[in-house]
């Protein structure tokens, strides 16, 4: 069913979501060090 289908979907996400989820946290890694920096400056 579809529903069957999007429970799937979410237990294995695809590869494109996953370098999404990859590159968000990425982001966010920088972002915290660049606040920091300025703080500590």
């Amino acid at each position: 069913s579809a529903a069957d289908d999007s429970a799937t979907s979410q237990l294995v996400p695809s590869k494109g979501s996953d370098e999404m989820a990859h590159s968000t946290s990425n982001a966010s890694v920088k972002c915290m060090k660049i606040i920091v920096s300025k703080a500590l400056n």
